[in-house]
């Protein structure tokens, strides 16, 4: 009787840090569905003298793809456009980190139809593999005059943002799958791992129910998998959220590639217990008729 109260003891701990951990996961899901996307960042120089820089809105770049890279600049003064007769720019990329990933200390400058245009540089994908939050500094000067712009972008898989209703969709499939996982952990905890024992310890009865604990195991895996997908696609979309991509994107990554040996591991482990309990159930068989005799 001890050792069984002991034993139960310690299934009530067990089950009490695992309610603690899903609550703690609940709580990371809800704080998920709330945060709403925010606007890159943009900063300018303020000045009544100088120069004047207008890029386009290149809020949201494509994974991998090469990036043709133009802005305009103009003189505050009198509005008109510079070129580079008496002015070069220069512009810096970096990436989440802070890492600088691109510069060009002299970007050139083109002409169309004679008409001043465009400063333009293209940017290799390479540059852009990494999903997240980016941003660049434009600097022009000449021996008198100068300005600067910095401006803040996002790299997406598509190359383009969800519309806060879809982020708000992504969240809620998190939310259900989520719930899903919680019953699918709080059965697998509770379900018996063993067979039955006696108060000698000595197996009793078999219980077929830890058949249904390995499928359920099974039932997990994949849909923490999905869960990953969906959380890092949120973390994609969200600037805010941006800084957990990599992570999630890596829990992703791993769980994928150790689908294959969880399946293999699960299989050989339903064969090993039916092997064993069958030796078991002949075993007992054979002492309930020698003690029927």
């Amino acid at each position: 009787m001890e050792v069984e109260g002991c034993v139960n003891l310690n299934e009530r701990r067990s089950r009490k840090k695992v309610i603690s951990i899903i609550i703690l996961l609940a709580m990371l899901i809800i704080n998920l569905t709330i945060i709403t996307a925010q606007p890159p960042f943009e900063q300018s120089g303020d000045f009544t003298e100088g120069y004047e820089i207008k890029i386009p809105n290149y809020d949201t770049l494509k994974q991998g793809s090469n990036f043709e890279f133009s802005f305009h600049v103009y003189n505050i003064s009198d509005g008109m456009p510079v070129s580079n007769v008496s002015t070069t720019c220069q512009v810096h990329f970096y990436n989440s980190t802070g890492d600088h990933i691109y510069i060009n200390t002299r970007v050139p400058y083109s002409l169309d139809l004679g008409i001043p245009n465009d400063w333009d540089v293209i940017i290799d994908g390479g540059n852009f593999t990494t999903i997240g939050h980016y941003s660049y500094l434009i600097q022009c000067n000449s021996s008198v005059l100068g300005g600067f712009e910095s401006v803040g972008f996002d790299v997406t898989t598509t190359g383009t943002k969800p519309s806060t209703g879809e982020n708000m969709l992504y969240a809620f499939f998190v939310f259900i799958l989520f719930a899903v996982s919680i019953v699918l952990i709080y059965l697998i905890v509770i379900i018996p791992s063993e067979n039955e024992r006696n108060e000698k310890g000595v197996i009793i009865g078999i219980v077929k129910l830890k058949y249904l604990r390995i499928l359920l195991i099974g039932i997990l895996y994949p849909l923490i998998i999905i869960i990953l997908n969906l959380m890092n696609g949120l973390a994609v979309n969200i600037a805010t959220l941006s800084i957990f991509s990599g992570t999630f994107g890596i829990l992703f990554e791993i769980m994928l590639r150790g689908a294959w040996p969880v399946t293999i591991i699960l299989v050989v482990w339903m064969v090993y217990l039916l092997i064993k309990d069958t030796n078991i159930q002949k075993g007992i068989s054979k002492l309930e008729i020698f003690m029927n005799d």
